[in-house]
């Protein structure tokens, strides 16, 4: 009679009721966890292990043993981080270490990537797998190398799987937590993309651009990688080449035999705009007689009366210090014993030159157009042409990007 109470008293600490097998500790806030599941605190639904943790509240509402310095990815709403500029095409570096894009935190308190999946266009991802904390209105960098000598002098805050890359011409970035999307970008040709300058979206507006030429980090990349953007110029209002006609767009200065640099890095030619008004270049194409090609796939604005430059690589601590809009890489390249050099918008010539010996040729100086005979008639004549004698970047001769000199 006596062993009742005390069979009791021993089922009660075990946990269960021998006579009904209940549990005698169970979820009290019915946030679907006990303590011996992990809930700290029994009478709060909103503590348990898959609480959400509100930073510098002085409670653990995650059970981790400690208040976050930061909100995790269960708090953050889509557009609360957002990608806001990526360099797919790096220069000089391999580009699987120089790649890279910034993720800016948006929502006005600290936020905690760790669980951050990041999808491209095909089957690559990686997994932010540590804590990765992005202050308010800041940013982090996630790339290919964290070194420096390696990635082109990017600082970056997260090094991404070997198998993660972004595609030059065609890709995307899915920032995703769960089946939440924070943000996604989608790039193609007709996007702002080039070589060594990263596509950066501006920071008041929706719309993305390329970085300027003052936006320099590392050994001459072009970017704000982990910075703010700079603003987006406005958009473009003037001219498209179908408002152009022969003669409007001038070829004015050749350089095809480089010396301080090879021909394959050193070659370009300077176009000229004769209008009062500036001209978007996207689809001109520019041909030779060996059957090279290329055409500008996306914008490029030659200024009212000024000037444009095409040439082997924008990379000035590769192409000889030229100051190079648009690179043509391995698809096109001026010959030194002659070529004809053809810039054509559909079935229209807008402009040729064939040059031949009887042009200057001297090693390491430009093929230069009289200032005085800057039209598609003078500059089809030799007589018109002299080398040129203004030095820039690593020591070659010419004035790439500006005015000629007259001819002596």
């Amino acid at each position: 009679m006596r062993a009742l109470p005390l069979l009791a008293l021993l089922a009660g600490c075990s946990g269960a009721l021998l006579s009904t097998g209940v549990p005698a500790v169970f979820d009290v806030d019915g946030d679907g966890f006990g303590p011996a599941d992990g809930d700290c605190d029994d009478a709060d639904p909103l503590v348990s292990p898959l609480g959400v943790d509100a930073p510098g509240d002085g409670q653990d509402q995650d059970c981790d043993g400690a208040d976050d310095e930061a909100w995790p990815l269960a708090a953050v709403a889509p557009g609360e981080l957002q990608v806001t500029e990526f360099l797919p095409a790096p220069v000089g570096v391999d580009s699987a270490l120089g790649e890279w894009f910034e993720v800016t935190n948006t929502r006005g308190e600290a936020i905690d990537l760790q669980g951050l999946l990041v999808l491209d266009l095909g089957r690559d991802d990686f997994v932010v797998s540590a804590p990765l904390v992005v202050e308010a209105g800041a940013s982090v960098v996630f790339g290919g190398s964290d070194v420096p000598e390696a990635n082109g002098g990017v600082a970056v805050d997260w090094v991404w799987e070997a198998d993660f890359g972004l595609t030059n011409d065609e890709d995307a970035i899915r920032l995703t937590w769960r089946d939440v999307v924070f943000d996604e970008v989608t790039w193609d040709a007709t996007w702002p993309l080039e070589s060594g300058r990263s596509t950066s979206r501006d920071p008041d507006a929706d719309r993305w651009c390329l970085a300027g030429d003052d936006d320099v980090y590392g050994v001459g990349g072009r970017g704000t990688p982990g910075a703010t953007n700079p603003a987006c110029p406005a958009p473009f209002t003037g001219l498209t080449l179908a408002d152009v006609v022969p003669g409007d767009l001038v070829i004015t200065e050749l350089m095809s035999d480089p010396a301080e640099v090879e021909g394959d890095y050193g070659e370009w030619f300077e176009v000229h705009n004769a209008l009062d008004e500036p001209v978007d270049l996207q689809f001109l194409g520019v041909e030779n007689d060996d059957g090279d090609d290329f055409t500008v796939d996306r914008s490029l604005v030659v200024p009212a009366d000024g000037y444009v430059v095409f040439g082997s690589f924008t990379a000035q601590q590769v192409n000889g210090g030229a100051p190079v809009d648009w690179e043509w890489r391995w698809s096109f390249g001026l010959s030194n014993s002659g070529e004809t050099v053809r810039l054509v918008h559909g079935t229209r010539v807008l402009d040729e030159v064939a040059y031949d010996p009887t042009f200057p040729d001297v090693e390491g100086a430009s093929k230069s157009l009289d200032a005085g005979r800057t039209n598609t008639g003078d500059n089809d004549r030799a007589e018109n042409w002299c080398p040129g004698d203004s030095r820039y970047g690593a020591g070659d001769l010419g004035t790439p990007g500006e005015e000629n000199p007259p001819c002596p």
